[in-house]
């Protein structure tokens, strides 16, 4: 249900307005091309007149989440409690009493999924196919339990190569090494998440080696700062990933480099250039013998915050200096480190 504000304001618009709005969003033209994906492959299919029997064209999936959570201290979280990041300083009244300690209870199925699964024909060579994947956690705060895109992306497949392009996860979030945790945010902010619109192309080197080399494009997940800040930057984010899988060992080390442009005039109009760059790199490892798994995962980066922790930058300079006013820009450093021992017995498992 939306606040009543934001209620009045759509209502308020006339039919023009709605569709100029319409027309603008990103998520209903992305919307239009899915279902323009579907029809194409469909009718290219459709005139296959062979008797070989062909799999559906399109694979339906997803689940129905319930939560239910009860905490006894005032939070800062994210999406009416979803995304729980860490408990608030305590704020004591005047008797001494911890005003932030109390109960709270809530119930939720935002994280409900819906999926599409694409089998396309080959082209160029490669086998294609793609994923389009809604839940219903909204975009931003303030959007809750309005549907959003999770996954969206076609695949090209090689004999040794891929290509992705589309929104999935970012390299710097480890799909087979990440905590498996009930809460929602996969441990966050000690563990990054982010997905992000992408082209990513991947080498098989050997059997059991990838390389992997993506260039990435932050919307929702920008950093903390002026929105569209990478946008104005131009450079995307390059991240770089070698992996090594085989059947019961996993590791591998990602590193990139991102750029951020907070601003392009100063306060007299005079155009600046100076950008905020920032590092980051991480190393894991899953090992897994019998029921018994162990997984180790530790990151170092600058201005972290597009991976939902701890981070961000700001002036490396007084930014009030009237002799200084096209300042440099400083990141915030952030290192964390996780491990996890998870033991599967029957249909249960403890970590």
């Amino acid at each position: 249900m939306l606040p009543n504000n934001i209620q009045n304001n759509l209502y308020s618009r006339n039919k023009t307005d709605v569709y100029k709005c319409c027309k603008k969003n990103n998520f209903m033209r992305k919307i239009y091309f899915f279902i323009l994906t579907i029809l194409l492959s469909s009718a290219a299919f459709a005139q296959d007149d062979t008797a070989e029997k062909k799999e559906p064209i399109v694979k339906l999936s997803g689940h129905i989440r319930y939560e239910g959570y009860f905490d006894t201290y005032e939070s800062v979280t994210s999406r009416d409690g979803n995304f729980y990041l860490y408990p608030v300083s305590a704020v004591e009244n005047s008797n001494g009493e911890d005003i932030k300690a109390y109960n709270q209870f809530d119930m939720m199925s935002a994280q409900s999924r819906l999926r599409a699964k694409i089998n396309g024909p080959e082209a160029f060579g490669a086998k294609i196919n793609g994923t389009a994947e809604i839940d219903f956690f909204g975009k931003a705060e303030g959007f809750e339990q309005m549907p959003r895109i999770r996954h969206m992306f076609m695949n090209l497949s090689w004999e040794k190569a891929s290509l992705t392009l589309g929104q999935t996860w970012h390299p710097i979030f480890v799909t087979e090494c990440f905590p498996q945790v009930l809460s929602m945010g996969a441990a966050i902010p000690f563990n990054p998440l982010n997905r992000a619109p992408q082209i990513k192309y991947t080498y098989k080197l050997s059997n059991n080696i990838q390389f992997v080399a993506a260039a990435l494009s932050y919307k929702d997940h920008n950093s903390k700062g002026p929105a569209r800040s990478q946008e104005r930057a131009v450079i995307p984010d390059i991240h770089f990933q070698l992996k090594y899988a085989s059947e019961n060992f996993y590791t591998g080390i990602v590193a990139g480099y991102k750029t951020f442009k907070p601003r392009t005039i100063l306060a007299d109009s005079t155009i600046t250039e100076k950008k905020a760059g920032s590092f980051d790199a991480a190393a894991y490892a899953k090992i897994k013998v019998s029921n018994l798994t162990f997984k180790v995962y530790g990151i170092y980066g600058e201005n972290t915050s597009p991976y939902v922790m701890i981070g961000g930058y700001g002036a490396a300079s007084d930014p009030t200096d009237p002799n200084n006013p096209d300042y440099d820009y400083s990141n915030i450093q952030t290192m964390s480190f996780w491990s996890e021992l998870m033991y599967k017995s029957l249909k249960f498992r403890t970590s």
